[in-house]
């Protein structure tokens, strides 16, 4: 008579932790979508920013013997030092702000998954677009699906209900996948 009351009292526990387990996952994937698609209505809405610190207009009089060797080394210029500011601006504040959702949402510990979420984001969009080119489709939410299970991914190694060998099962798989399509697959 005693099994019975024990037998269910662990079978509640185990749906309680994968009720935590899914509801962790779910959060982290809500969070890395969140953080994609806000970054997209942001640069939607503020296609300049971050502000082009070269323009091919403003050459130098020094330079008007190669007047379009000038602008085209100009433009160059701007187009990277844009991209890095970009990608700085995004990375910068996505690791603070990805970190406050997830704590938010109750996803304890919440720093790991923010570190690692982002990469494993782009490990997956990479994974995805050497797969099925979803480039050439729609890019927000593409990107927006990869940066959720990424997140989700992150969320799920770095748990620590599950045994280790688990976590480290499911990360290398992925390793592997990434490194096999990457060889395999040409761009």
């Amino acid at each position: 008579m005693d099994d019975k009351p024990a037998a269910s009292s662990a079978e509640s526990a185990r749906g309680v932790a994968l009720a935590r387990l899914v509801s962790r996952l779910l959060a982290a994937a809500a969070s890395g979508t969140g953080l994609v698609l806000g970054w997209w209505g942001f640069f939607l809405g503020f296609p300049d920013l971050p502000f082009s610190l070269v323009s091919p207009r403003q050459v130098g009089s020094d330079c008007e013997a190669a007047r379009v060797l000038c602008e085209a080394a100009s433009a160059v210029g701007g187009a990277l030092i844009s991209f890095l500011l970009t990608t700085a601006l995004v990375l910068g504040l996505s690791l603070p702000i990805g970190w406050g959702l997830l704590w938010l949402l109750r996803v304890r510990p919440a720093y790991p998954t923010a570190l690692l979420g982002p990469v494993l984001a782009w490990a997956i969009g990479s994974m995805a677009d050497r797969l099925t080119s979803i480039a050439g489709g729609e890019p927000p939410v593409a990107l927006a699906g990869c940066a959720g299970i990424g997140y989700a991914t992150a969320a799920f190694v770095t748990t620590t209900t599950l045994p280790r060998y688990w976590r480290f099962a499911v990360l290398s798989a992925l390793v592997v996948a990434w490194l096999l399509l990457m060889s395999l697959v040409k761009a």
